[in-house]
C-alpha cells in the first residue's frame, strides 16, 4: 500500500512539472511569434514607406 501511494504522488508531481513546462513553452512560443510579427510590421513600414497611398500625397510638390 505504501509503494502504491508513493507511485501516485510521484506521478502527480511529474504531471504538474510537465504542465508547468508546457505552459512555459507555450508562453515562450507566443512571445517569439509576437516579436516576429512586430519585427515584420516594423520592417514593412520602414522598407516601403511609399506603399501606403496616403503617405506620399503632396510630398515634394512645394
Amino acid at each position: 500500500m505504501l509503494a502504491d501511494s508513493y507511485d501516485w504522488s510521484v506521478l502527480i508531481k511529474t504531471l504538474i512539472r510537465a504542465e508547468i513546462t508546457v505552459q512555459r513553452c507555450a508562453a515562450f512560443h507566443r512571445l517569439v511569434i509576437w516579436r516576429v510579427q512586430k519585427r515584420q510590421s516594423l520592417g514593412a513600414k520602414r522598407k516601403n514607406p511609399g506603399s501606403d497611398p496616403g503617405f506620399c500625397i503632396g510630398f515634394g510638390q512645394d
